[in-house]
């Protein structure tokens, strides 16, 4: 039996395919639809972050861009890395479509410095700088990526 986890681990080009579509989604649907969206995606992303199995001992790490030193040395980081930022681009076009452009670069390190606190406050994964780092960015890019679909649309 295929889990949802596995498929975010194992089978990298489908978050890819599903940030993309919800990013699509959220620059072109209504602000309910995107609301509605954003509600589900941060449902799945508190699931997959505090209850889906990962596999990593409970910590913290508090050394800045450790993994970013080793992202071309190491697939397993730089797989984590990539998914921590695709992770958050959905939720930078959701916030976009639903806030003022510069709340969505305080809200994804918010966001992500909450669940980084709560993995470590349940003892369900590690808590990282590096993440939030990668989280934050994901959102960033997933506002500029809304942004440049809406202005084609315009």
């Amino acid at each position: 039996m295929l889990l949802l986890s596995d498929i975010l681990h194992q089978m990298h080009w489908v978050v890819i395919v599903v940030a993309c579509l919800l990013c699509v989604m959220a620059a072109t649907g209504s602000r309910k639809r995107c609301a509605v969206l954003l509600a589900a995606y941060l449902i799945f992303i508190l699931y997959m972050t505090l209850m889906g199995e990962r596999g990593t001992e409970p910590g913290l790490k508090l050394k800045l861009f450790w993994s970013y030193k080793r992202f071309f040395r190491n697939a397993i980081l730089r797989k984590e890395i990539l998914n921590n930022i695709w992770l958050f681009v959905p939720v930078g076009s959701m916030l976009y479509r639903l806030l003022p452009k510069w709340y969505v670069v305080l809200i994804s390190p918010v966001m992500s410095m909450f669940i980084e606190v709560m993995q470590y406050v349940m003892k369900t994964g590690l808590f990282e700088f590096d993440d939030m780092v990668s989280n934050s960015l994901g959102g960033l890019i997933g506002m500029l990526v809304c942004m440049g679909i809406r202005r084609v649309m315009e």
